[in-house]
């Protein structure tokens, strides 16, 4: 199971959207890693995909759905799912309705490196700003300053350099 998660989060050539663009880029061009690429699309059939449901535990009616199931994803910490909903045409730079956070401004704050990087990997904006104004960099600043202990501070200071390059 580490195997295939360290294959699913390695690599990373390019799908999604671009950092640099706000537009998203459905389906996009693969994550340059065939391992991942695969498993997503085993995981995006076998959750519904993004449309009109269908999977194992899809059903449904596409949008809200996909958003929920994105954003638990991110929340829990549970890589395949977040991979399944990318795969099924989930925008890596969607946001949660109510506070304006995108999927990767929530991993900031849920303290998961891992899921940090695969969302910047799939083109997750660093730049874009949820209701309050705030930037992936910014909350990651603030995490960082409200670190309840060293281990959790140096994690989050080292979040704000990766944050930093992909701008």
């Amino acid at each position: 199971m580490d195997q295939l998660i360290s294959g699913l989060l390695g690599g990373g050539g390019g799908g999604g959207a671009n950092a640099g663009d706000n537009q998203p880029q459905q389906g996009g061009g693969g994550s340059g890693n065939q391992l991942a690429d695969m498993a997503g699309e085993l995981i995006g059939g076998f959750l519904g995909g993004g449309g009109g449901g269908g999977g194992a535990l899809g059903g449904g009616a596409g949008g809200g759905d996909i958003l929920s199931t994105l954003f638990n994803a991110v929340k829990g910490g549970d890589i395949g799912s977040l991979l399944g909903a990318l795969a099924g045409g989930a925008d890596v730079n969607a946001k949660d309705t109510s506070s304006g956070n995108t999927l990767l401004q929530m991993a900031i704050m849920t303290g998961i490196t891992e899921i940090v990087k695969l969302l910047l990997n799939r083109g997750a904006n660093v730049n874009e700003t949820n209701a309050e104004g705030k930037d992936a960099v910014r909350i990651a600043q603030e995490q960082a300053e409200q670190a309840p202990d060293e281990d959790s501070k140096v994690k989050y200071e080292q979040m704000v350099q990766l944050l930093q390059e992909k701008q």
